[in-house]
């Protein structure tokens, strides 16, 4: 995202998902987060869209438009939220 920040690990996680048919995602996983206060500046060629948002509003998003979001983003957030010091 063409920053720098500290970071926390906070969870390890396992998922095993179909992603459409018969495609499947089965990963370990490490979750990390950091805290910045700035503006990303993501390589075009890396990052195809982003946005900020509050874990409220975030959480909603999801719910409404899940195919907006990554199977395994899906998977990770509500342990992220609840696991996080923000």
């Amino acid at each position: 995202m063409g920053f720098d920040c500290a970071i926390k690990e906070t969870s390890t996680f396992t998922y095993y998902l179909e992603v459409d048919h018969n495609l499947f995602e089965h990963e370990y996983n490490h979750a990390y987060v950091g805290v910045f206060d700035g503006d990303p500046n993501p390589l075009a060629a890396e990052v195809s869209a982003w946005k900020w948002a509050n874990k409220e509003n975030l959480s909603k998003d999801i719910q409404a438009h899940p195919e907006l979001y990554t199977s395994w983003f899906r998977e990770l957030l509500p342990g992220i939220l609840t696991s996080c010091w923000f």
